[in-house]
């Protein structure tokens, strides 16, 4: 019989740690990277911050948002003597699979049609720390994650 409570645990701590893994990757790669605390209300397609939550014993937490990181870094200008500064930015959503539920393909739909670029980080053993990044793309069925390209 499977323990339901434990799996969930297990799985849980698995995300979280592949999450942190994801982070210190992206800022080895020169991204500034920071947990986003906002997240798409799908009945106005806007961005609200995420509500925050009480656990007995722990106290107030702050809200989880989605997607999980927002990253950006410096873009430096063609001309050298320009000093503006030009940032790109982008949302990343870590998942061990790849795969995203139905409601979160509608909520980076929201964040494309509001301009921005969202990628998912998934697992992939041949890649460089185990960790791949590809670019959303809505399709209304079954995603299929680009797997050794």
């Amino acid at each position: 019989m499977v323990d339901y409570k434990a799996q969930g645990k297990k799985n849980k701590q698995k995300g979280a740690s592949f999450e942190l893994k994801v982070r210190s990757h992206l800022e080895q790669k020169g991204w500034h990277v920071t947990k986003y605390r906002n997240n798409v209300n799908l009945q106005t397609n806007e961005i609200v911050p995420a509500k925050q939550y009480y656990i007995p014993g722990r106290g107030a937490g702050l809200g989880t948002g989605f997607p999980d990181f927002v990253m950006f870094k410096r873009i430096k200008p063609e001309a050298e003597g320009d000093y503006i500064n030009f940032y790109e930015l982008m949302f990343v959503e870590a998942k061990l699979n790849g795969l995203l539920s139905k409601e979160e393909k509608l909520k980076c739909k929201v964040l494309t049609e509001l301009g921005h670029k969202v990628m998912i980080a998934y697992f992939d053993d041949e890649c460089e720390n185990h960790i791949k990044l590809r670019d959303f793309v809505y399709t209304e069925g079954k995603e299929k994650i680009p797997r050794g390209h």
